[in-house]
């Protein structure tokens, strides 16, 4: 193995190469011929993704996962993977399948159906990447390992489009699939791939019983329902759900966007035998959505927070440089999206320091991090630095053990509160801590009603620490929820990223082996998430809007 000094050397030469040409997929995932684990059923299948991490203390860092399919052997996954490209670094993955038994985020309560490991770029130059699963997770020869199954991976560069289809659809007269029953018709989107082959875009729910459905209106990218090609052939398929997965085709037609364009149209089905099964009639509009860039060159500034948990020093008095090092290396990347770059900066998870501030002046949940309670701003990351060191001697003998972190994001809940309404201001509050939190409930409340507000939180991991209470925060799987007495309150939107700073980082010295990525897992998520924030707040006004016209008929 390379020694760490070895793997910087290596990383810092590539790092002044400094590549910009990146190129950002969307790799779509299916398989076939799964592995049959439950015994009444077939498998419901799901698969994780792991990128390969920097660090040497984990090799494989979760990216994420598709959505679980029932009763399979051969899912079609509807959740797509976005990745970008980097044409100068050598980008592995690693593809897991699992049987889901229960409702579990936990990889180990589900039973596992295969592994397979390859590199982006043998995906990208294959279009349509397959290759067979292996059943033992352990790391054994290949030779000595069984195959079960394969997993087909399809690549596709995304274009930058802010044209998306507002579709809604209706059956009519659709052929009777159930002997007891009606048909429970559900849709199937499908975009054509170059080799003549399909890709799943996008399912519908299902509608029980109905022979006429009226399924919900949905928006979908021009870009995810063909690559922005208005000739692309399109798929669209109806079937009729059955609760063990052999789902029956009621009818078939394609498309493509130029005809989906039009206003209103209607299709005739076709069953395998060629033979007419219904019909369907669409309702259409083109929607231009601005994107997050749009929105910044408008005018729109992004406030960037920093809080810093300071229980660090009781647990681990090693990790203090690798907080300054954390915060500049992250800093450096955020700040770039703050016009003032003046920052906000706080600290928590001490007992009242050793300062002269008066004790009724002084929050020992959220303090200034210059100490300066009246103003608590730092001027660039260098600002945060200084300020955090010289906090740092004063307040180190007062220290303890567990942090607490609902206060804070509750205090930038309140100013985020202020702009509600108006579109001007989008906060960031960058969390760096070593997650060793002692409010969990708390912090589940606090950031479930944060999510109808216009900010985000980016919590960084310092050190080795377990950060699978930071993992459950950052709600990219199983959407965060709270329980307020004995009703669930889940979170309107994902507003929390989690980045372990070890992933990019030697294992000894912390200096960053790729700031290319770690810009990426920082701010990747930051565009979306503020999206889908004007999304919320736009349908909220409008039906305010909606409601107050329809008491003003009403008198």
């Amino acid at each position: 193995m390379a020694s760490a000094a070895g793997v910087t050397s290596k990383m810092s030469n590539l790092e002044l190469n400094n590549s910009k040409e990146t190129s950002t997929y969307e790799l779509s995932i299916s398989c076939k011929g799964l592995k049959d684990a439950d015994i009444f059923s077939k498998s419901d299948p799901m698969v994780v993704m792991y990128v390969e991490a920097l660090s040497c203390e984990e090799r494989w860092r979760e990216l994420g996962r598709t959505e679980e399919i029932q009763n399979t052997l051969n899912p079609q996954f509807t959740r797509k993977f976005s990745i970008d490209h980097y044409f100068d670094e050598i980008q592995n993955l690693r593809f897991e399948v699992y049987d889901i038994d229960k409702k579990s985020h936990d990889l180990k309560d589900h039973d596992f159906l295969g592994w397979a490991e390859c590199k982006l770029a043998a995906i990208i130059r294959a279009k349509k990447y397959e290759t067979p699963l292996y059943l033992k997770k352990k790391e054994t020869p290949l030779l000595q390992q069984k195959k079960k199954g394969k997993i087909i991976i399809v690549a596709e560069e995304l274009c930058a489009s802010k044209q998306w289809l507002s579709m809604k659809w209706e059956g009519r007269k659709l052929d009777r699939k159930d002997v007891f029953g009606s048909s429970d018709p559900f849709m199937v989107f499908s975009r054509c791939n170059e080799d003549g082959s399909f890709t799943v875009c996008h399912k519908t729910e299902v509608i029980k019983n109905n022979l006429n459905p009226e399924w919900e209106e949905f928006e979908i990218s021009v870009g995810t329902l063909c690559g922005n090609n208005p000739d692309r052939k399109i798929k669209i398929e109806v079937l009729d759900w059955n609760r063990n997965g052999s789902h029956s085709l009621i009818g078939v037609f394609t498309t493509c966007l130029k005809e989906l364009k039009a206003k209103h149209r209607k299709y005739e089905l076709f069953s395998k035998k060629k033979k007419n099964s219904g019909t369907l009639e669409l309702e259409c509009e083109i929607v231009d959505k601005k994107t997050f860039a749009d929105y910044i060159k408008d005018g729109v500034e992004l406030s960037c927070v920093v809080a810093i948990d300071f229980s660090f020093v009781h647990t681990d008095p090693d990790d203090k440089p690798k907080y300054g090092l954390a915060i500049k290396a992250v800093g450096e990347v955020i700040q770039e999206y703050d016009t003032d770059q003046v920052f906000p900066a706080y600290g928590f998870g001490v007992k009242e320091p050793n300062v002269k501030e008066p004790k009724e002046d002084f929050n020992t949940d959220t303090f200034s991090l210059n100490l300066n309670s009246q103003y608590p701003d730092c001027t660039k990351v260098e600002g945060i630095i200084e300020a955090f060191k010289s906090c740092l001697e004063k307040v180190e003998a007062k220290i303890k053990s567990k942090a607490n972190f609902a206060p804070i994001i509750k205090k930038i809940s309140e100013m985020a509160s202020k702009k509600v309404g108006r579109l001007v201001e989008y906060f960031v509050l960058l969390i760096v801590t070593n997650g060793n939190i002692s409010d969990m409930d708390d912090t589940k409340e606090a950031i479930v009603k944060a999510a109808t507000l216009p900010m985000s939180i980016v919590i960084v991991g310092i050190g080795g620490g377990d950060f699978e209470g930071m993992k459950e925060l950052d709600g990219d799987v199983v959407r965060l929820f709270y329980i307020d007495g004995k009703v669930k309150k889940e979170a309107k939107r994902d507003i929390v990223q989690f980045v372990p700073f070890r992933d990019f980082s030697a294992s000894n010295t912390y200096e960053v082996l790729s700031m290319q990525r770690l810009r990426k897992e920082v701010l990747q998520e930051i565009p979306d998430q503020f999206l889908e924030y004007v999304t919320l707040s736009t349908k909220k006004r409008s039906e305010s809007q909606s409601s107050t016209k329809s008491i003003k008929k009403k008198k």
